[in-house]
């Protein structure tokens, strides 16, 4: 196991030799701060593409790692610990971090600079949830969840809270509007983000131990929440049917589950099956949800796990062998049109064109629901340089062109208003 430490460097490589491709761990990472003391890495997020992620550290520094390329930089030092961080923004070289004087800041890690400046949080910001859209963030404290525009940065919501009741987390549900929040009386909330209108409460069961949730975890299907706390059970709720459908029961060493995970995998249509439960020993364990089996452990008593996080895309499970080397199978599938044909209707978040455009010609609209997300993703927005560029290359409309012709306004400035509101193009599609 190769072991980098990154001192006080501002860039370099994360290894120096290719690290073996067997399953445990790929690369450790740590940061010697003076008189060799180790500075501890307090959150990692990654990005959407899952080939790199942030690092923020005790003393303020933020760090991205591109795991792809082999480098790491110094993107920021802030001077404070960061409590959350967050990189699946809109724009995409751009990151949420809140720090430990209650604010958020924008930064862009390419330019390194600071893009916006976010107060209004009277107690430290435990998470942070950004929209699929990526266009709207949710910060959570212990005294209110704020709902901010990400193209404006301008608080749009807020959410108080009476003092004998805290909030535990809130957050955007995968796949739709939905905003969930949790307080720490165990009641679970679900809101349109829209209205912000009740939709539904998930009724916690009278009987048995509390659980007192601190942590939770969402199937990338948004149908299904595990949710645990001070306790070795866990409650899986089917969100369809708004239903408790099954309590786990962790080992008897578990009594604080600080961090829920579901591991997404090749085949499984977003209803991830392995949950990773992060308890109070350093130990992160993987099990099958439907099954209740234990599959495998990270970390231990002395190599104690604080936080872990999951990148989006599919992670490779260890499997149990024999101890024989298995040389793995690997299945080419036949090079024919069709294969073409659905490789091109192939679509983010499992969609495909073909039927998303069969439905737009039944009905002629898309549910309000994921009217954004359908759209977000046939258009393959955000940075869609192709249509971009073929767009640009048409040129200006003629109509546009003329238009100050054709609707003759004194006034400059509403003559710039009405240019502005005109489209280039039309698209007959849209």
């Amino acid at each position: 196991m190769q072991v980098t430490d990154i001192g006080d460097k501002e860039e370099g490589r994360i290894w120096h030799r290719k690290p073996a491709q067997n399953n445990g761990v790929f690369i450790t990472v740590v940061r010697s701060g003076k008189q060799g003391k180790k500075v501890r890495f307090l959150h990692v997020t990654f990005d959407t593409t899952g080939e790199s992620f942030l690092a923020g550290d005790h003393h303020g520094n933020i760090y991205v790692f591109d795991i792809s390329r082999n480098r790491f930089r110094l993107v920021r030092k802030t001077g404070l610990a960061c409590t959350a961080l967050a990189f699946s923004l809109r724009r995409t070289t751009e990151f949420l971090v809140a720090l430990a004087d209650y604010s958020i800041k924008c930064f862009d890690k390419d330019t390194k600079q600071l893009v916006s400046w976010m107060r209004g949080h009277e107690g430290a910001v435990s998470s942070i949830s950004v929209h699929g859209s990526g266009r709207y963030a949710i910060t959570t404290s212990s005294d209110a969840a704020q709902l901010w525009d990400l193209d404006t940065f301008q608080r749009k919501r807020k959410l108080s809270v009476r003092q004998s009741v805290g909030i535990q987390k809130v957050f955007f549900l995968p796949l739709g509007n939905t905003i969930l929040s949790c307080f720490s009386d165990d009641s679970i909330f679900a809101w349109e983000s829209d209205s912000l209108s009740c939709k539904y409460q998930l009724l916690v069961p009278e009987e048995g131990p509390r659980v007192s949730y601190k942590a939770f975890a969402v199937t990338r299907d948004g149908k299904s929440l595990v949710a645990g706390g001070r306790s070795n059970l866990l409650h899986l709720w089917c969100l369809d049917s708004r239903q408790l459908v099954r309590v786990l029961q962790m080992p008897a060493v578990v009594r604080t589950v600080r961090q829920l995970h579901f591991l997404p995998d090749s085949f499984d249509g977003g209803a991830s099956q392995t949950l990773g439960v992060l308890s109070q020993d350093g130990v992160l364990r993987f099990l099958n949800i439907h099954t209740c089996k234990l599959l495998f452990h990270m970390g231990s008593h002395d190599e104690a796990i604080t936080t872990a996080t999951v990148r989006s895309e599919v992670i490779q499970r260890p499997a149990k062998t024999s101890g024989r080397r298995v040389r793995p199978k690997v299945l080419r599938p036949p090079a024919t049109d069709s294969m073409t044909e659905d490789k091109e209707n192939e679509l983010p978040a499992g969609l495909n064109k073909k039927r998303l455009v069969a439905l737009l010609q039944a009905f002629g609209e898309y549910p309000a629901k994921y009217r954004m997300f359908v759209w977000r993703s046939l258009l393959r927005l955000p940075e869609n340089h192709a249509a971009y560029s073929s767009l640009t290359d048409k040129g200006l409309h003629g109509a546009y062109l003329a238009l100050h012709h054709k609707y003759p306004i004194k006034s400059h400035k509403l003559q710039r208003g009405l240019q502005r509101t005109c489209l280039v193009k039309n698209c007959k599609g849209l």
